[in-house]
């Protein structure tokens, strides 16, 4: 009798936990399988236990679990949960190593696929590697096979998208993003993505009709105020409503130097070359006597990234002085001085 009523303790125990995991309270959750595990430990309540801690960041406690778990039983489970604390906690050689542990051993595993071409792609992208370098094409591999075992994976066909329109693949990536679109068209950046992609295909009105939608999203993408504006400069030649635009983008973030300068180039395609010159002045405030040319250009570069940007059309151009006289001119170490030209693009 004591033995059927530890179990029935422990089922109620564990389906309040579950309830509380369905409702998004995880401390709660937690608190339940600890009271639950008093008793006794089924496997598939441990392993879910150890999910939830990860994503209550109690990293070191899901670690020690999962490690003893592991000299126990070796599940795919067990090995991903291991790889995503390494993933999320910048250890990517020991992440890739877990990862790749579990499609040798469990190729249908769909969400490691998915982690190992989101680090791969990472890699990718800091090593400005191009479509064919060995990171690049594992990333497209195992989105690919990612997308072959879950065909609703809206993120899977989102990030391979991405991946093709950073190398200019522009029709390739269309093709995801539209397939993305149809999984969860809700759903932040799917239309502004699909936007710049039409753009780069000098497909005007469709680029001009996605971003339109991202901005009817609940929290759209701060940066289709900025694309209207250079959709409405350089593709329809409507310098009036460039202007509209560039100012709805100042209105979310007065900060943003990329906006600044275009409302400058705006105001002086108008004539209006007063209002030119204080956005220029607006930006130059932010360059200080005795940076270099490269704390310039990083500053720049991580302030496009920080607003969005996958990736830079060319090197950021930084020339001071003798170098401004260089329209290519690639950012060195020399120190800003007092009085400079500096070219920047």
């Amino acid at each position: 009798m004591l033995f059927i009523n530890k179990n029935k303790k422990y089922k109620e125990l564990i389906l309040k936990a579950k309830q509380y995991f369905q409702e998004d309270d995880l401390k709660e959750s937690v608190k339940y399988f600890e009271e639950a595990f008093k008793i006794k430990a089924l496997l598939a309540d441990y392993i879910m236990y150890g999910y939830i801690l990860i994503d209550l960041f109690e990293y070191n406690k899901a670690e020690i679990l999962f490690n003893n778990m592991l000299e126990k039983i070796d599940l795919p489970e067990v090995n991903f949960a291991l790889a995503n604390i390494y993933e999320r906690t910048n250890r990517q050689i020991l992440a890739l190593e877990k990862y790749e542990k579990v499609v040798d051993k469990s190729p249908d595993f769909e969400p490691a696929h998915f982690s190992l071409a989101y680090i791969y792609d990472d890699i990718s992208e800091e090593n400005k590697e191009d479509l064919n370098g060995e990171n690049s094409l594992k990333a497209i591999k195992h989105y690919e096979v990612a997308i072959k075992l879950n065909d609703k994976n809206f993120w899977s066909f989102l990030n391979l998208g991405s991946i093709y329109e950073r190398h200019n693949m522009n029709e390739k990536a269309l093709d995801y993003f539209l397939k993305a679109y149809e999984i969860d068209n809700n759903k932040s950046m799917i239309c502004y993505n699909i936007g710049v992609t039409y753009y780069k295909l000098k497909k005007y009105e469709q680029a001009l009709e996605f971003y339109n939608k991202e901005l009817e999203q609940e929290n759209p993408f701060k940066s289709t105020f900025y694309n209207l504006g250079i959709l409405y400069k350089e593709g329809f030649k409507d310098y009036d409503k460039s202007k509209y635009y560039y100012l709805k983008g100042l209105e979310n973030n007065e900060e943003d130097y990329n906006i600044w300068y275009n409302l400058g180039c705006i105001h002086a395609l108008l004539q209006d070359y007063q209002n030119a010159y204080d956005c220029f002045k607006y930006i130059c405030n932010e360059i200080k006597v005795g940076m270099t040319e490269k704390e310039i250009a990083k500053k720049m570069d991580r302030f496009m990234f920080d607003k969005g940007a996958e990736a830079l059309a060319f090197e950021t151009i930084v020339g001071s002085g003798v170098n401004s006289a260089q329209i290519h001119s690639s950012p060195t170490d020399r120190q800003i001085e007092n009085g400079d030209i500096i070219l920047l693009d």
